[in-house]
């Protein structure tokens, strides 16, 4: 005796899988040797568990960003750090040194949810658009025959 389930479709839950992994939908469909619209028609069959990996996924991608950010803040803090030791190699570095602060700063008025830069400006304070003022005069008034006595 067995038992059949017609309602399970293996090639869309392995699909689900490897994107919840982090994979992307080109590299699924290269994997199936079928198109990323046949990737995503697929997942789109059951959204509900498409919505649940998405988020799983993003939280993921999340833990990994914190992950590589925290490695990163570790490795340019004891650099740093070793600057303040040396201050000959700080004073070579000094444009280095300048740039990571500035970095720094920016990620904490970002978390802040302040803005880090003026976008589009040219900084020889003109602006990234045009303005043009139009200015509609009156016609002159014709003169008439009363108006010349």
């Amino acid at each position: 005796m067995s038992i059949r389930n017609e309602n399970v479709d293996f090639e869309t839950d392995w699909i689900y899988a490897q994107y919840e992994n982090g994979e992307s939908v080109t590299s699924i469909a290269a994997e199936l040797a079928k198109s990323e619209a046949y990737v995503y028609a697929k997942m789109r069959k059951k959204p509900d568990k498409y919505e649940d990996v998405k988020k799983v996924r993003e939280e993921t991608r999340n833990i990994r960003v914190k992950r590589c950010s925290s490695l990163a803040d570790k490795v340019v803090e004891t650099y740093l750090e070793g600057m303040q030791d040396d201050r000959e190699k700080a004073a070579e570095d000094i444009d280095k040194i300048n740039r990571i602060g500035k970095e720094y700063a920016n990620r904490v008025q970002l978390i802040e949810g302040k803005a880090t830069e003026r976008i589009g400006f040219d900084g020889k304070g003109g602006v990234p658009f045009e303005v043009i003022v139009t200015k509609t005069y009156e016609k002159p008034k014709e003169e008439t025959a009363d108006d010349a006595d």
